[in-house]
């Protein structure tokens, strides 16, 4: 029987699964991040072979048309599994991340 992973390793492992999603996303078009404007959801398997389920959702950060929010949210399958706080990033529509 394979031994179950310590929570610090999911982490490790579902963080850095979260910003390769995050990295990919940054290089889309806002016009293309409004897409995710009805939640899309992906499963990832990590290195480790653990399955992670990735949800991307996209929204008007304060009014329509404006400053877009893309939210990565990820969680490991299977149960008693850490939370892994989500990751978002902002793009203006002239294409410029929002406070960075």
């Amino acid at each position: 029987m394979r031994p179950s992973p310590a929570p610090s390793d999911i982490v490790i492992e579902a963080t850095a699964i979260q910003q390769e999603v995050i990295t990919e996303l940054r290089k889309s078009s806002y016009a293309d991040l409004q897409r995710f404007f009805e939640t899309a959801l992906r499963e990832v398997t990590g290195s480790s072979g653990r399955l992670y389920h990735v949800e991307i959702l996209s929204f008007w950060d304060e009014k329509p048309r404006g400053n877009l929010r893309v939210r990565v949210s990820i969680f490991p399958a299977g149960p008693r599994s850490p939370k892994i706080p989500i990751s978002s990033f902002i793009v203006a529509p002239d294409g410029h991340f929002v406070g960075e």
